[in-house]
């Protein structure tokens, strides 16, 4: 059943069985899901049978355990460049390896900011978007 479920956060339930996406559903706790096969919380629970049921939340705990560490994984930090040079160093990170990253100057030729809290806040906010956008390509269910 993690299985089912881990594909149905990738992939959605389009090609599943009716059982298999009611478990998906109800696992990722997809209402949507349950709807568009017109199913309610009751009646999917009654469909996928009372074996499939006793294990949903054993299965949902396994699941958001694996979110969590795929969360984990990815990160970043901003370092500050030494005083006098105004500005920060992005670096993202990828279990703990530099992946990437970028320099927001707020002095010198290179300069995109008017000063040292708006270089910053850009680097907070593209760490921030980054970081947002690896965790939603790991488990795609997990950001509706």
């Amino acid at each position: 059943m993690l299985d089912i479920v881990q594909q149905a956060a990738h992939y959605g339930i389009g090609t599943m069985s009716l059982g298999e996406a009611l478990a998906a559903a109800l696992v990722l706790n997809r209402s949507d899901w349950l709807h568009d096969r017109g199913y309610s919380i009751a009646e999917a629970l009654d469909r996928i049978g009372p074996h499939w049921a006793a294990r949903l939340c054993t299965v949902a705990r396994q699941f958001h355990t694996e979110a969590t560490q795929a969360r984990l994984r990815y990160s970043f930090e901003i370092i500050p460049y030494p005083s006098d040079a105004g500005g920060y160093t992005l670096r993202l990170l990828d279990d703990g390896q530099e992946v990437g990253g970028g320099r927001f100057s707020a002095r010198g030729k290179s300069a995109r900011f008017t000063d040292a809290q708006s270089a910053y806040d850009e680097a907070l906010a593209a760490g921030c978007s980054w970081l947002a956008g690896k965790q939603t390509e790991a488990f795609p269910a997990l950001s509706h």
